[in-house]
Protein backbone atom coordinates (compact mmCIF):
# COMPACT_ATOMS: atom_id res chain seq x y z
CA UNK A 1 0.00 0.00 0.00
CA UNK A 2 1.37 3.47 -1.43
CA UNK A 3 1.08 6.47 1.62
CA UNK A 4 1.67 10.01 -0.03
CA UNK A 5 2.82 11.48 3.24
CA UNK A 6 4.15 14.95 1.26
CA UNK A 7 0.67 17.12 2.37
CA UNK A 8 1.12 16.05 6.24
CA UNK A 9 5.12 17.48 5.60
CA UNK A 10 4.24 20.60 3.61
CA UNK A 11 1.71 21.61 6.65
CA UNK A 12 4.25 21.10 9.11
CA UNK A 13 6.76 23.11 7.30
CA UNK A 14 4.15 25.72 5.97
CA UNK A 15 3.60 25.58 10.39
CA UNK A 16 7.36 26.15 11.03
CA UNK A 17 7.84 28.96 8.56
CA UNK A 18 4.43 30.86 10.02
CA UNK A 19 6.36 30.43 13.68
CA UNK A 20 9.40 31.70 12.24
CA UNK A 21 7.71 34.44 10.38
CA UNK A 22 6.28 35.68 13.80
CA UNK A 23 10.16 36.72 14.37
CA UNK A 24 11.21 38.11 10.69
CA UNK A 25 12.70 37.28 7.24
CA UNK A 26 16.34 37.23 6.92
CA UNK A 27 18.72 36.66 4.64
CA UNK A 28 21.48 34.58 5.20
CA UNK A 29 24.30 37.33 5.21
CA UNK A 30 22.73 39.33 7.67
CA UNK A 31 22.09 35.78 9.48
CA UNK A 32 25.87 34.99 9.86
CA UNK A 33 26.85 38.69 11.62
CA UNK A 34 25.08 37.48 14.53
CA UNK A 35 23.10 34.12 14.88
CA UNK A 36 21.81 34.47 18.33
CA UNK A 37 20.56 37.98 17.60
CA UNK A 38 18.63 36.31 14.16
CA UNK A 39 17.87 33.08 15.98
CA UNK A 40 14.36 31.98 15.59
CA UNK A 41 13.95 34.03 12.20
CA UNK A 42 13.26 32.51 8.42
CA UNK A 43 16.26 32.14 6.91
CA UNK A 44 16.42 32.82 2.93
CA UNK A 45 19.16 32.87 0.31
CA UNK A 46 19.22 36.23 -1.60
CA UNK A 47 21.15 35.49 -4.12
CA UNK A 48 18.25 33.05 -5.33
CA UNK A 49 15.16 33.76 -2.54
CA UNK A 50 15.32 30.00 -2.05
CA UNK A 51 14.51 29.21 1.98
CA UNK A 52 17.11 27.76 4.20
CA UNK A 53 16.64 24.74 4.85
CA UNK A 54 20.08 23.56 6.56
CA UNK A 55 23.12 25.42 7.40
CA UNK A 56 26.77 25.41 9.00
CA UNK A 57 27.32 28.72 10.92
CA UNK A 58 30.65 28.67 13.20
CA UNK A 59 33.68 29.97 14.20
CA UNK A 60 35.21 28.57 10.47
CA UNK A 61 32.28 28.19 8.01
CA UNK A 62 29.05 29.92 7.05
CA UNK A 63 27.40 27.73 4.78
CA UNK A 64 24.37 26.81 3.22
CA UNK A 65 23.62 23.19 3.12
CA UNK A 66 20.25 22.70 1.90
CA UNK A 67 17.11 24.66 0.84
CA UNK A 68 13.25 23.54 1.27
CA UNK A 69 13.20 22.61 -2.42
CA UNK A 70 12.39 18.63 -2.05
CA UNK A 71 8.85 18.70 -3.09
CA UNK A 72 8.41 17.67 -6.44
CA UNK A 73 5.97 20.49 -8.61
CA UNK A 74 6.54 22.93 -5.59
CA UNK A 75 8.25 25.97 -5.66
CA UNK A 76 9.03 27.97 -2.32
CA UNK A 77 10.94 31.06 -2.52
CA UNK A 78 10.74 34.64 -0.34
CA UNK A 79 9.27 37.36 -1.90
CA UNK A 80 10.61 41.21 -1.89
CA UNK A 81 7.75 43.24 -2.93
CA UNK A 82 5.79 45.85 -0.80
CA UNK A 83 6.76 43.94 2.00
CA UNK A 84 8.33 40.58 2.23
CA UNK A 85 6.84 36.96 2.25
CA UNK A 86 7.16 33.42 1.62
CA UNK A 87 5.21 32.15 -1.47
CA UNK A 88 4.74 28.24 -1.77
CA UNK A 89 3.88 28.07 -5.32
CA UNK A 90 1.76 24.42 -6.53
CA UNK A 91 1.35 26.17 -10.12
CA UNK A 92 -2.28 26.87 -10.15
CA UNK A 93 -2.55 28.17 -6.72
CA UNK A 94 0.15 29.68 -4.26
CA UNK A 95 0.13 29.60 -0.34
CA UNK A 96 1.88 33.10 1.32
CA UNK A 97 2.89 32.57 4.92
CA UNK A 98 3.78 36.29 6.12
CA UNK A 99 3.40 37.51 10.00
CA UNK A 100 3.29 34.08 11.48
CA UNK A 101 0.30 32.96 9.28
CA UNK A 102 0.21 31.08 6.02
CA UNK A 103 -2.99 30.95 3.54
CA UNK A 104 -4.04 29.98 0.31
CA UNK A 105 -3.94 32.77 -2.59
CA UNK A 106 -5.15 31.26 -5.55
CA UNK A 107 -4.70 32.88 -9.44
CA UNK A 108 -7.31 33.31 -11.52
Amino acid sequence: MFHDYAPVFIIGMLNSFAEKTENGIIDFDTYVTDPEKYDGFLIYDKSNGKVVCDMCVDELHSDIVGYFDFFDGVDIRVIEDDGIFVDVDFGRSSIVVENGRWYVSNFD
